[in-house]
């Protein structure tokens, strides 16, 4: 059921997806219980799906209460906690409500660097997209100079880069799964990170069972396999 929302909502089938993902989430905390991870991913699948039919005060609604209780699970710089703090972050940035989404990204750059210490404590160039005048005014448009300038910029550093593309399970990612598909067949490329919960995280499997690409369930080891694969523990 939980897929086959998520499959609904790809398609832009949103009363479906919204009918099925609510009652995944119902049937999760009945049966699973409310501060369970997979009623917890049911929550934000939901939260995204409202964001996604312009029903912004339900998705924030949903996505404070996964927040607060993957914080009080997990902690707050386990990597569950911090994909929602960045859900957050995005869908006020995409509102407009900017020093919101600033203070959440903010907290969430410290909780990464001290979650990922590769980022600090070793001399590894580190190409982030992230743009802090982003704004409301800005249109995805081939014509519109700033962000034809910025997605050439992202095209750029790919090619320079060794990747690391996270897909997290309350989103669709589609430029994390373009970007991750253009650079699939160079040997040695990138670490693909899918947790249970991804909508194509199939796909991404059968790619890099196919392409020899490292693929991982989670973020926990992908400090080592950094430190490994740029030999920097040498």
């Amino acid at each position: 059921m939980a897929r086959l929302s998520l499959t609904y909502h790809g398609q832009g089938r949103q009363p479906e997806a919204e009918t099925l993902g609510l009652q995944v989430m119902e049937l999760r905390k009945k049966v699973l219980g409310p501060e369970h991870h997979h009623t917890l991913t049911s929550t934000s699948n939901l939260a995204s799906i409202y964001y996604d039919g312009g029903q912004f005060a339900k998705a924030e609604e949903l996505l404070l209460q996964v927040l607060a209780m993957r914080i009080k699970v997990l902690g707050m710089e386990h990597h569950h906690t911090l994909t929602c703090m960045e859900q957050l972050a995005a869908m006020y940035r995409k509102q407009g409500r900017l020093m919101e989404s600033e203070d959440l990204e903010s907290q969430v750059s410290e909780a990464r660097n001290k979650a990922f210490p590769v980022r600090v404590h070793l001399d590894v160039p580190i190409f982030n997209p992230n743009r802090p005048d982003w704004d409301s005014t800005w249109r995805e448009d081939i014509n519109f100079a700033p962000y034809r300038e910025q997605v050439l910029w992202e095209l750029d550093k790919q090619v320079a880069a060794d990747l690391v593309v996270y897909l997290p399970p309350a989103t669709l990612a589609p430029i994390s799964l373009l970007e991750f598909g253009l650079s699939a067949q160079v040997p040695g490329k990138g670490i693909a990170i899918a947790p249970e919960g991804y909508s194509k995280r199939a796909n991404v499997q059968i790619v890099c069972q196919k392409f020899g690409i490292e693929f991982l369930d989670t973020m926990d080891r992908v400090h080592e396999m950094v430190i490994d694969k740029l030999h920097l523990n040498q």
